[in-house]
């Protein structure tokens, strides 16, 4: 199995939760949207914690920060991966 097919699965849901990070709902609901890209970070690392490495949780968080311009998820989302990743 080639490297490409292993990490297939993966960045598939990496772009499933950055859709449905971006996509809008109506104000009303938008208090019950959860951080789909810290819920699948969470996911993989203690899934496959060989796999998904602080590098991803980095690159996706300056790609969050690319789509919505807050500046500040590339930072969080690598320490939380290291304090999970540290805890696990």
């Amino acid at each position: 199995m080639s490297t490409f097919n292993s990490y297939r699965i993966i960045y598939c849901t990496f772009f499933i939760s950055l859709i449905g990070a971006i996509f809008p709902l109506p104000l009303f609901l938008n208090a019950f949207r959860p951080d789909w890209m810290m819920l699948v970070i969470f996911y993989w690392v203690l899934a496959l914690p060989h796999r998904v490495s602080i590098f991803h949780a980095f690159i996706l968080g300056v790609l969050l920060d690319s789509v919505i311009r807050l500046n500040i998820r590339h930072a969080c989302f690598s320490l939380f991966y290291f304090g999970l990743y540290c805890e696990y």
